[in-house]
Formats: C-alpha cells, structure tokens, sequence
C-alpha cells in the first residue's frame, strides 16, 4: 500500500512538472491580441475553379472567372491563344495528376485558414498600418522555388508543394531528402509568414561579412517568432527536432568556435557558405544541421529583444547596426 502511495506521489509529481514546463512561455508568445479584431482572411482556391471549367466552352468560363482570379488571368478575359494555353494546362497529364493529389491532400482548408486567420492577426498587431492580403491558392508545376509569393495585396500559395515528403514525383525531380522533407502540410503556414517576412526585409542589407548576415537572418526568423509565436522552432527553421536539440546542447561551443576564429568580422565567401547555404549539414560539425549561422543570428536577435521589451518588430527591422545589435543582446552562450 504504502509502495503504491509512492508510486501515485511519483507520477503525479511528473505530470505536474510536465504541466508546468508545458506551460512556460517565451518573451515573443506574450504578445496580447485580445483586441486586434479578426482579420476574417478568405482563401479563394483558384485550382478548384479552373479545373471544374467546362473545357468546351472556356471562353465563357474564363470571362466568368477573370474579375475573381485577375491575379493569374489578368483583368480582360484572355485572347484565343491565352485560352488555348489553359486548356494545354488543364489537359496535361503531370498538372491533372498534381490536381488529383493536391485535392486529395486538401480536400478543403478549413484549418489552413484558420491558422493563416490567426497569423494576420498578429500581423495586424504588429503592422496595423497594412491590410490583410487576399489568399489565393493554385497548382504550380512543383515550382519548389517559390512555393509561396506575397505580392501585396495577394498572398498566393502553390499548393502542390506540400503533398508530403513521401510524394514520388518530388523525387523524380532529383531534388535532395532535406529539402523533400519541407514539402509538407507543416510547412505552409511557415512558408507565407517567411514570404511576408521577406517582402517586410527588401531594404535588408545581407551584409558584407558573417556577422551582418547572422542579424539579417535573424531578423527573418524572429519574424516568425512574433507571427507564428506558438510554431515549433523546428518548423520555423527548418530542421529535425534532433538537430535543434543538437544546436542547443552545442550552443556555447558553437558562440566559442565562432569568437576563438575570428570569423564573426569574416568575408571569405567560403566561410559565410559553410554556415549559411542550405544542406543536409554543416561540414566541420559532426551531426549538425546546416546554416548554423541562421540560427546563431536567431538566438542573437531574440537576445537583443528581450534586453528591449519595449521595442516594435518594425523597429528592430530598422536597426541595422550589427555590432550595436550584438553589444546590446548580451548574448554570450554558457555565461548566462
């Protein structure tokens, strides 16, 4: 009885910690938006629309359609070439077979709008001053490098890039595991707020040396902290869940490598390759992630704003003094 007590003592003591370190939240998570009203984001499936069209008499459909998606048809109903090229589109084998996956793959996005609904309600938070974008979602052709464009006033998705890592013709295309692994469902929402991030950081210097590109890129996921506060930090980067441990548990030796070398001031565009270039890994560093420099900025820049609490995320966009930057984050991994 009395081993029984223990045990139940025991176990309640590990929920309750479990609970409580659940319950921990980082500086950029209390951000309060109680009283932004809902942005009552709308995604419009341009796909759907364009692949229900009578083929037979696609003059009409697209005149139908063009005040609705004039953002991919243009605002005049196409001539007969531009229709004669939808219909090639619609009646390729490749695209139709994309079609067929991306509708089984989102039958509807109902949770998609929700959760890109609640990150443009920190957007407003934070960018009061611009509008909300209107959401349109399409298939691409598998166009991996830009899956996502936000050109305001339109947010447009490719949704045929997150069919799942498991998805064949992704390999057919010989693109690497670490970049297949990205193509998922988890990875929309990350993938517009990092579209919205970059166009917010056009002005954004990448900088001559490692230090300056460590603030810019920095900058780019903090970011992400302050409009997806509650995404894993895996997801907003990028890695596995072993390789954020990894960089963690390595976070001091890493700052250290990085002072002992001198390479903080570097601009051999060797060294800012090694730690910034997407890859499986960073060579030098057994069983780390690649663009260790990406998330040594990270860590810098949230630092630097929580020494700052008062500061807006359009004014640490502003600050471009990287030294200043680093001064004032007091980041010095293993000293804290």
């Amino acid at each position: 009885m009395g081993q029984s007590n223990c045990w139940k003592s025991l176990m309640f003591s590990l929920i309750f910690l479990t609970l409580s370190c659940g319950s921990h939240k980082a500086p950029w998570q209390e951000t309060d938006i109680k009283q932004v009203p809902d942005p009552g984001l709308k995604i419009s499936r341009y796909e759907q629309a364009l692949f229900s069209a009578d083929t037979t008499q696609m003059t009409w459909e697209i005149a139908e359609m063009t005040g609705t998606y004039s953002v991919f048809l243009g605002n005049v109903p196409p001539d007969s070439t531009g229709i004669l090229q939808l219909v090639h589109y619609i009646n390729d084998p490749f695209i139709q077979q994309l079609y067929r996956k991306t509708m089984e793959v989102f039958p509807d996005i109902k949770e998609q709008r929700r959760e890109l609904n609640e990150a443009f309600r920190y957007y407003a938070f934070y960018f009061p001053d611009h509008n909300v974008p209107e959401v349109y979602t399409y298939i691409s052709g598998i166009d991996y490098q830009n899956p996502v464009l936000f050109q305001p006033p339109d947010l447009l998705i490719a949704l045929d890039m997150y069919l799942g890592d498991g998805y064949e013709p992704y390999r057919q295309l010989g693109l690497p595991s670490y970049v297949i692994r990205r193509f998922t469902k988890e990875y929309l929402l990350r993938d517009c707020i990092v579209a919205v991030a970059a166009y917010h950081m056009q002005d954004q210097y990448p900088g001559d040396n490692v230090l300056d590109k460590m603030i810019v890129e920095g900058k780019k996921l903090y970011f992400q902290d302050a409009l997806l506060p509650f995404q894993p930090d895996s997801v907003k980067i990028g890695y596995t869940g072993l390789q954020v441990e990894w960089c963690h548990e390595n976070e001091a030796n890493l700052w250290k490598f990085f002072i002992e070398n001198e390479i903080l001031y570097s601009t051999d565009i060797q060294i800012i390759n090694k730690f910034f270039t997407d890859g499986p890994f960073t060579r030098g560093f057994p069983d780390s992630p690649a663009r260790l420099g990406s998330w040594t900025g990270w860590q810098i820049i949230r630092n630097y704003m929580e020494t700052h609490p008062r500061m807006r995320l359009q004014d640490l966009l502003a600050e471009k003094d990287s030294r200043r930057i680093l001064q004032e984050s007091g980041y010095k991994p293993g000293k804290n």
